[in-house]
Parts: structure tokens; sequence; C-alpha cells
């Protein structure tokens, strides 16, 4: 079983689960992942004002956005700095075919990318078996409260 696999079962048991001390658990695990997450991303993205803009995206598009954000953010320039978990400590991976290649890129976790002085979190959240991506982009902002481009 390959860690897209378990991610996914996991995920799965998730749902299974009615039993209140084990969800209470589970609800501090997340909240512990979700404060260290959020001490790396405000040391990242600095003081100032800051701005979210989400996108929803059909659930049979996920392996495609993964694959055309690797893109975007390569041909753009962009430099991944670091790279969180989202639903648990590490960041979960999935391969994508496309062809004559195979890659692996992010299924689940938060990018800390910058380039020149603009720095964004991208939270990518693709579960197949359930919902599409929800890409989430976070970034300091001008007065008008638009993400910078």
């Amino acid at each position: 079983m390959d860690e897209e696999e378990r991610f996914l079962d996991a995920l799965d048991d998730d749902e299974d689960e009615d039993v209140p001390a084990v969800t209470d658990w589970r609800e501090r695990k997340r909240g512990r992942l979700q404060g260290k997450n959020q001490a790396a991303i405000d040391g990242f993205l600095g003081q100032g004002r800051r701005t979210s803009t989400v996108g929803i995206l059909p659930r049979y598009y996920g392996e495609l956005f993964t694959w055309a954000l690797h893109r975007h953010l390569e041909r753009e320039g962009w430099t991944t700095v670091s790279t969180l978990g989202y639903h648990g400590p590490e960041p979960v991976y999935i391969d994508v075919h496309t062809g004559d290649e195979s890659k692996n890129h992010l299924m689940d976790g938060q990018l800390l990318i910058e380039k020149g002085d603009s720095r964004f979190i991208v939270t990518v959240d693709v579960n197949p078996r359930c919902h599409g991506p929800n890409p989430w982009i976070s970034g300091r902002c001008r007065h008008d409260l638009n993400v910078i481009d």
C-alpha cells in the first residue's frame, strides 16, 4: 500500500469513528498541527494585512490541478521555500501520469512559496475519493484587500 492509499484509508477511517474520546483526541492533535503550521506561516509571511482566496473545482480535476500548479509555479519562477502537512504532520503526494512521464505532486499540504518580495501560502487539499481540489491561497495584501499579483 503506497502513501496515497494509506492517507485515503485514514480519511475513510476518520469518517467511521463515532467515539467521542477518539474524536476529541484527533481534534486536539489537529489543533496542535494547525498551531504549529500557523506559527511557520506567520514567520514566513511577516507582519501586515492579509487576505485569502479559495477555488473549488470538480472532483476529477485533482491530478490535473496538482500537475498544473507545479508546472505554473515552475514556469513563473516561484520558489518553494517549505512544504508543510495539512491534514497530517507530513505532506502527502500523489503520482500523476502525463503520457510519457510520471511525477509525484502535492496532494495534501501547504506550500510556502516566494518570488522576489512576494510570499504566499498555497494550501492544497485533493482527496480523489470525496471532493475536488480546493486550493486556498493566502498572502500579504494591498489596501484594497486583494491578494498581491
